[in-house]
Protein backbone atom coordinates (compact mmCIF):
# COMPACT_ATOMS: atom_id res chain seq x y z
CA UNK A 1 0.00 0.00 0.00
CA UNK A 2 1.21 3.65 -1.09
CA UNK A 3 2.14 5.44 2.05
CA UNK A 4 -0.57 8.60 0.55
CA UNK A 5 -3.01 6.68 0.98
CA UNK A 6 -2.72 4.33 4.05
CA UNK A 7 -4.39 6.66 6.18
CA UNK A 8 -7.78 6.94 3.26
CA UNK A 9 -10.90 7.22 5.48
CA UNK A 10 -8.95 7.36 8.98
CA UNK A 11 -10.07 10.20 11.20
CA UNK A 12 -7.13 11.80 13.32
CA UNK A 13 -7.78 14.03 16.25
CA UNK A 14 -4.04 16.16 17.27
CA UNK A 15 -4.21 18.18 20.20
CA UNK A 16 -1.63 21.04 20.04
CA UNK A 17 -1.74 20.65 16.32
CA UNK A 18 -1.48 24.80 15.97
CA UNK A 19 2.28 24.90 15.92
CA UNK A 20 5.24 22.84 16.17
CA UNK A 21 5.04 18.69 16.42
CA UNK A 22 1.65 18.96 16.24
CA UNK A 23 0.90 20.98 13.13
CA UNK A 24 3.81 18.33 11.32
CA UNK A 25 1.51 15.46 12.71
CA UNK A 26 -1.74 16.96 10.90
CA UNK A 27 -0.11 18.04 7.82
CA UNK A 28 1.88 14.57 7.64
CA UNK A 29 -1.24 12.62 8.78
CA UNK A 30 -3.04 14.43 5.83
CA UNK A 31 -0.60 14.07 3.42
CA UNK A 32 -0.96 9.97 4.25
CA UNK A 33 -4.61 10.48 3.07
CA UNK A 34 -6.84 11.08 7.03
CA UNK A 35 -9.23 13.46 7.39
CA UNK A 36 -7.97 15.32 10.61
CA UNK A 37 -9.29 17.52 13.35
CA UNK A 38 -6.92 20.38 14.17
CA UNK A 39 -7.46 20.69 18.16
CA UNK A 40 -5.81 23.86 20.06
CA UNK A 41 -6.51 25.99 22.56
CA UNK A 42 -5.53 29.00 19.95
CA UNK A 43 -8.38 29.34 17.23
CA UNK A 44 -6.10 31.63 15.20
CA UNK A 45 -2.99 28.87 14.71
CA UNK A 46 -5.74 25.79 14.54
CA UNK A 47 -7.07 27.81 11.57
CA UNK A 48 -3.14 28.50 10.09
CA UNK A 49 -2.58 25.12 10.47
CA UNK A 50 -5.91 23.86 8.72
CA UNK A 51 -4.95 26.20 5.85
CA UNK A 52 -1.81 24.36 5.38
CA UNK A 53 -3.79 20.87 5.33
CA UNK A 54 -3.81 18.46 1.96
CA UNK A 55 -7.20 17.41 1.08
CA UNK A 56 -7.22 16.17 -2.23
CA UNK A 57 -7.49 12.40 -1.83
CA UNK A 58 -10.86 11.14 -1.51
CA UNK A 59 -13.20 11.86 1.68
CA UNK A 60 -11.08 13.62 3.16
CA UNK A 61 -12.50 16.51 5.38
CA UNK A 62 -10.35 18.70 8.04
CA UNK A 63 -11.62 20.80 10.59
CA UNK A 64 -10.13 23.25 13.31
CA UNK A 65 -11.46 23.20 17.13
CA UNK A 66 -10.61 25.13 19.72
CA UNK A 67 -9.75 22.85 22.99
CA UNK A 68 -8.24 23.34 26.17
CA UNK A 69 -7.39 19.64 27.35
CA UNK A 70 -7.23 20.45 30.69
CA UNK A 71 -11.41 21.51 30.74
CA UNK A 72 -13.09 18.20 30.89
CA UNK A 73 -16.16 20.46 29.57
CA UNK A 74 -13.95 21.95 26.79
CA UNK A 75 -12.95 17.96 25.35
CA UNK A 76 -16.33 16.68 25.93
CA UNK A 77 -17.78 19.67 23.59
CA UNK A 78 -15.17 18.50 20.56
CA UNK A 79 -15.80 14.81 21.19
CA UNK A 80 -19.47 15.71 20.84
CA UNK A 81 -18.73 18.48 17.99
CA UNK A 82 -16.89 15.64 15.46
CA UNK A 83 -19.21 14.61 12.76
CA UNK A 84 -18.00 11.07 11.67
Amino acid sequence: MAAATRLISRLTLVTGGGSGIGRAVCQRFASEGASVVVADVSEESANETLGSLSGDLRGQVHMAAVVDVSSKESIKKLVTSIQV
